[in-house]
C-alpha cells in the first residue's frame, strides 16, 4: 500500500521482508522443537543462508554494507543461539 510520504512503496517492500523472515525463522525454529529438524540441520539452514548473504554481499552497492553487516549479524545471533549437535550424532 502506497502512503504519501512513500509514494513508491519501499515501506511495504521493506515490511514484505521483515515478515518473510520472520516466518522462516519462526519455521525453522518450530520444526525443530519438534524434532522434524535436527539441531545440526538447523544449523546447517543459518550457515546457508549466512554462506548467501556474503555471496550476495559481495556484489552489492557500498551503500547497502550496513543492511548486509546487520542481517549477517542477526543471523549469527541465531546461529549462537542453536545447541551444538551431540558429539555422539
Amino acid at each position: 500500500m502506497k502512503h504519501e510520504d512513500d509514494p513508491f512503496g519501499v515501506r511495504s517492500v521493506a515490511a514484505s521482508g521483515v515478515v518473510s523472515s520472520a516466518l522462516i525463522a519462526a519455521l525453522v525454529q518450530k520444526l525443530g522443537e519438534k524434532g522434524l529438524l535436527s539441531d545440526l540441520d538447523v544449523r546447517e539452514i543459518y550457515d546457508g543462508a549466512l554462506y548467501s548473504l556474503e555471496r550476495s554481499r559481495a556484489s552489492a552497492e557500498p551503500q547497502d554494507e550496513t543492511m548486509f553487516r546487520e542481517a549477517a549479524e542477526i543471523i549469527e545471533r541465531a546461529l549462537s543461539e542453536t545447541p551444538l549437535p551431540d558429539a555422539e550424532s
